[in-house]
């Protein structure tokens, strides 16, 4: 059950490997999409749908997951994903 991941807005389980995550990472005071895994740091996954990038944009998800106020600029880059 290793390399398990959960989208933060589905909910659903990927396999850490399968290319079909978001990685989001906090970075001392920074948050960083991290998609090629090389940052170390408190890490969040979204899933590739579009859905799921709208629900975690429109409800501001990461500051529930990092507790902490996230930046408009942040959000904007995860949604310019799409």
């Amino acid at each position: 059950m290793k390399n398990i991941r959960t989208c933060i807005a589905c909910r659903e389980k990927f396999d850490k490997a399968g290319g079909k995550l978001i990685r989001i990472t906090k970075v001392g005071e920074s948050i960083e999409i991290n998609n090629d895994g090389h940052l170390f740091g408190r890490s969040c996954y979204i899933c590739d749908k579009r859905e799921c990038i709208q629900k975690v944009v429109k409800n501001k998800i990461l500051n529930k997951v990092f507790k902490r106020q996230i930046d408009n600029d942040i959000y904007q880059k995860i949604e310019n994903i799409l």
